[in-house]
């Protein structure tokens, strides 16, 4: 496997996520900082539904920064997302879709072959076993190669 492309792959990764960390921390400093009775603010609330909880309060001057706040943590969480499952896992994928490797399913502590779970096609390739893809290499996953 090119580790150069891994390395570039965990580096992307990790930008995003603290691009992310830093749109949550705004988005705590203003919910801890307003009291607005109105849109409930003043109650510890999940960030994933800010946009739509707050977004049509007229009484609070935070409702269009959470919003936007929320819509940027949104588009960043969905650009990880995308990264992991379509850039990151093919490149696994392409590594050793040839090399026709045994694999071990952790759960049923059994081996398996790579054709057997992830086929020769990446595009046929589920979501969820692309991120088994990435548990290969990160080490995390329900198979490990052998």
């Amino acid at each position: 496997m090119n580790n150069y492309d891994i390395r570039n792959c965990k580096k992307k990764i990790k930008q995003l996520k603290e691009i992310r960390k830093k749109i949550n921390n705004k988005l705590y400093l203003i919910e801890e900082t307003s009291n607005c009775k109105s849109c409930n603010l003043y109650n510890r609330g999940v960030i994933s539904v800010y946009q739509e909880r707050y977004s049509n309060c007229s009484d609070c001057n935070f409702s269009e920064q959470l919003s936007t706040l929320a819509m940027e943590l949104q588009n960043v969480t969905n650009e990880i997302n995308d990264f992991v499952e379509n850039e990151y896992a093919k490149i696994i994928f392409e590594n050793y879709k040839n090399k026709k490797i045994l694999l071990i399913d952790k759960y049923k502590k059994q081996k398996i072959s790579w054709d057997e779970i992830f086929g020769n096609d990446f595009e046929k390739v589920s979501k969820s076993l692309r991120y088994a893809l990435i548990g290969l290499i990160e080490g995390e996953g329900r198979y490990e190669l052998k």
